[in-house]
């Protein structure tokens, strides 16, 4: 198949979006979507650059590369409302997550080109991770994207993780461990961010910040955010204060967990002084 058919293909089933769903999306019928993908048929130039903009590649990369080969390509999802159709769209450009029905514009996309956009920069060897310390997270906020910047934090190396991309933040006070290492590993596709999970979020409004996520993106565009510290209160961001996510797949710690209480251990000792009591009084 060209590269054509096969990056459109890609791209919507990417999105989890059926023919009909992809169709209104671009302002073209079923059938031409399914003309595109077989072959039988060349989208237009004007809907090339739809397509292009709607994902937010450019029109070059969609007709010259196979995009399941980019890993630098931001392809930008598409949020689309289960419970009321493929009528609806959220605008998160503008910050808006109430529906909005329509067709869709580019006031209704991430922003490829804003903080929303995922970078894997700088490509390196191994699992090196890379370090931020809590006296960075202001500069980091500010230069995340920035290669030179990322060039001048600490590596090291975890042995037991897999090969990958990682970051490691240094815990707050939202963490059991404070000043442990967090390491974190990309999430590229906020569908992928499961329930319950634990993760690094660096957020537009709260800073860089440990916790445990529930994922309602597809349903709100929002995140609902639970610390395991009962001092800070579950919070509701959009996706739109998200600049990135990183699940976490490990932590380093210097402090040592305090051992569990064994209620059994503590009944068996007190039966045996009873008896070591009794013992005596005879």
């Amino acid at each position: 198949m060209s590269l054509i058919s096969n990056n459109l293909k890609y791209l919507r089933r990417l999105n989890g979006l059926t023919q009909e769903q992809f169709a209104q999306r671009i302002g073209t019928k079923r059938a031409n979507v399914g003309a595109y993908e077989e072959e039988r048929a060349t989208p237009p130039v004007d809907t090339l650059k739809t397509i292009a903009g709607l994902f937010g590649i450019s029109v070059d990369d969609f007709v010259q590369k196979d995009l399941k080969n980019l890993s630098e390509t931001t392809l930008i999802p598409i949020v689309i409302d289960t419970r009321q159709g493929s009528q609806n769209l959220f605008d998160f450009q503008s910050g808006n997550t109430e529906l909005k029905p329509g067709t869709p514009s580019q006031n209704n996309l991430f922003n490829a080109s804003g903080p929303h956009s995922f970078t894997s920069e700088p490509k390196r060897s191994g699992n090196n991770i890379q370090l931020i310390r809590r006296f960075q997270f202001n500069e980091y906020l500010m230069r995340s994207k920035d290669v030179s910047f990322l060039k001048t934090l600490t590596d090291f190396q975890l042995p037991t993780l897999p090969f990958g991309e990682y970051r490691a933040f240094e815990a707050t006070e939202d963490f059991a461990f404070e000043g442990a290492l967090l390491i974190g590993s990309l999430v590229k596709n906020w569908y992928e961010i499961a329930d319950g999970k634990n993760y690094v979020l660096v957020t537009k409004a709260h800073g860089i910040i440990y916790r445990r996520v529930y994922n309602q993106v597809k349903i709100k565009g929002t995140l609902l955010l639970s610390s395991d510290n009962q001092r800070f209160p579950s919070i509701e961001i959009s996706m739109n204060d998200v600049i990135e996510t990183w699940e976490i797949k490990a932590f380093v710690s210097q402090v040592l967990p305090e051992p569990s209480i064994s209620f059994d251990k503590v009944n068996n000792l007190v039966d045996e002084l009873k008896f070591e009591l009794e013992r005596l009084k005879k």
